[in-house]
């Protein structure tokens, strides 16, 4: 994997430990009696627990990404921006690229929310229809702290482009449910 930041070992390792608490949650919330083994030396009573998400949140993180898809394809980076916490800068990616014709190099992209709502404003003007389908998504929560993982198809101009997950890092707040961090992965082998 080549980096293109050299702050990017700390920042891989901050990736890693979200994906482990998505993953690990996950093969918990699986009914694959070969994960149960793993899963029963962890020092935790259950995973399922953060599963349980009642119908109102849910509702509730799903509005917030949502929100700012519609915001993407809608040009609105107002719309976009209030979906996420004050603070959050940064953003990440994993571009994957495409192992059916040699390309096996993956590289972590960073950016900042600046630069994102930068890129979604220039959309519009230019003509160009944005949208990106989310799949499903797996939320698990515990309290004010909660992860989302979308599968998700993008299109541009009607067009199929690419494909991916987003991970979003989220908190309550005061104002509602609100990303704390977003991170994505892309690809356009092995969409369909």
């Amino acid at each position: 994997m080549k980096f293109r930041n050299k702050n990017t070992p700390h920042l891989l390792r901050r990736m890693l430990i979200v994906c482990a608490l998505v993953v690990i949650p996950a093969l918990g919330m699986a009914q694959n009696r070969a994960a149960q083994p793993l899963l029963s030396a962890l020092p935790y009573p259950s995973w399922e627990k953060y599963a349980l998400v009642d119908s109102a949140t849910k509702q509730a993180i799903t509005g917030v990404v949502k929100n700012l898809f519609d915001g993407m394809s809608e040009g609105d980076t107002a719309k976009i921006r209030t979906q996420f916490f004050d603070t959050i800068d940064r953003m990440h990616t994993v571009q994957h690229f495409f192992p059916s014709r040699g390309d096996t190099t993956s590289v972590a992209q960073f950016g900042t929310v600046k630069e994102f709502l930068e890129r979604v404003r220039t959309l519009k003007p230019q003509g160009i229809a944005f949208e990106e389908r989310i799949l499903r998504y797996d939320i698990l929560r515990d309290g004010d702290f909660a992860t989302v993982w979308c599968p998700y198809e993008v299109y541009v101009n009607t067009q199929f482009r690419h494909c991916g997950v987003d991970v979003f890092t989220m908190t309550k707040t005061a104002q509602g449910w609100k990303i704390l961090h977003l991170s994505d992965t892309r690809r356009k082998d092995g969409c369909k």
